[in-house]
């Protein structure tokens, strides 16, 4: 039988959507919280017990989030989803690829080293001398606060003097900072690629925030638009460089110069499905998931 598990906090939209397109494929479909998995090393083997404290095996995975939490957890998160995926399990997307777009920082010194324009970017540490430093910044640049670790405009804070800086309550002391890029009025794009090795899939819609903040979930309007060719290519470049087979790339225009803001790994699509007529769910699961029982069991045979 054909195996998806997906691992989310909450049954929530994402969920059911493909929950069921994955199962009028013939999936049987497990649904996991990624808290509750431990991994096992022992007997000169590595496995993934789930909540039930079975053997996770010969399975897709969906990576649907990525718990928060200290330096410790979130490791050991990602060495579960590594653990999965040398045990022969279709993961996506992968621990090392979601490493290398949920930490901004990263995220922005591979798209520099590609030569791909991101708004520029200053990290700095809580320390005595942080106001100092962000104060030179603000001379010439409002800036925009960012939480390295965060997801869907939470916690975002735009900083146009340095009494915005000190509202910020940032537990973290590692402060990520970008120059403000306005539009009138405010918006960006997000273009969605689902691709493997013989088929791509791309959505791709403007989004027109309420406030500075674009984000669907902050409230943001989705709009159907013919982006330009320009615009998606540039996210298939993004896409192909950072190896992610389901990946959300969120750009701005700036006198005609794009920008690539952020790079998603764990994207959502509820505001794209709400203007296109495709079910994107069924793109995912046509896309991505394999019968990796079938090949095992082939294998196993031999």
């Amino acid at each position: 039988m054909k195996k998806l598990t997906i691992l989310t906090d909450k049954n929530g939209w994402h969920c059911k959507e493909l929950k069921n397109s994955a199962e009028r494929e013939g999936f049987h479909v497990l649904i996991e919280d990624l808290k509750r998995l431990s991994l096992h090393i022992d007997n000169n083997n590595y496995y993934v017990l789930d909540s039930n404290n079975k053997k996770v095996e010969f399975s897709n995975i969906f990576v649907r989030y990525i718990p928060g939490g200290s330096l410790e957890e979130i490791v050991h998160y990602l060495n579960i989803l590594r653990s999965l995926e040398m045990n022969g399990c279709n993961v996506i997307n992968t621990a090392t690829q979601i490493e290398r777009t949920v930490d901004k920082s990263l995220t922005s010194l591979i798209l520099r080293d590609h030569n791909i324009d991101t708004p520029d970017t200053w990290v700095f540490r809580g320390d005595n001398h942080l106001y100092e430093k962000v104060e030179k910044l603000l001379e010439k640049n409002t800036l925009i606060y960012k939480p390295l670790f965060g997801s869907q405009g939470e916690n975002i804070v735009k900083i146009r003097n340095i009494n915005d800086l000190k509202k910020i309550n940032n537990n973290t002391n590692i402060f990520y900072l970008q120059k403000f890029i306005e539009t009138e009025p405010s918006h960006d794009y997000r273009v969605l690629i689902i691709s493997n090795s013989k088929n791509q899939k791309v959505y791709s819609m403007a989004r027109y925030g309420k406030t500075f903040i674009n984000n669907v979930s902050a409230g943001a309007k989705c709009t159907p638009i013919a982006l330009s060719k320009e615009i998606i290519k540039k996210s298939k470049q993004v896409s192909k460089l950072f190896k992610i087979p389901f990946c959300g790339v969120d750009l701005i225009k700036k006198r005609g110069k794009i920008y690539v803001i952020e790079v998603n790994s764990v994207p959502a699509w509820r505001g794209l499905q709400s203007i296109t007529k495709d079910s994107i769910s069924e793109s995912i699961t046509d896309i991505l998931f394999q019968s990796i029982d079938q090949k095992k069991q082939i294998q196993s045979e031999k």
